[in-house]
């Protein structure tokens, strides 16, 4: 039978981690950023559209970068631990 392969259980289990690492990072550094961005996205939302509004954007902007957090961080976590992986099953098999 020609049935299509999956990514390996030691691919799905190095995403996991680095998805749960990567979502302890997100609720960790992303009231930082939302501290550090809030008031220039405010002033700047502000000069264009009313104050309730900028308001909302504000928090659709906080929601956004969650999700940047989130995905960078997993990606880079991700590709990491795949590369230290790869490298030490290839020292293993030179020997």
């Amino acid at each position: 039978m020609n049935q299509e392969q999956g990514p390996s259980g030691l691919y799905q289990s190095i995403s996991t981690l680095a998805g749960v690492i990567a979502f302890a990072v997100m609720l960790m550094g992303t009231p930082i950023v939302f501290e550090m961005t809030y008031r220039p996205l405010f002033s700047y939302f502000l000069k264009f559209w009313s104050r309730d509004l900028a308001e909302s954007l504000v928090w659709v902007m906080g929601a956004v970068e969650a999700c940047l957090i989130f995905m960078a961080t997993s990606f880079l976590l991700t590709a990491g631990m795949v590369w230290i992986v790869t490298q030490l099953a290839m020292r293993r098999f030179k020997d």
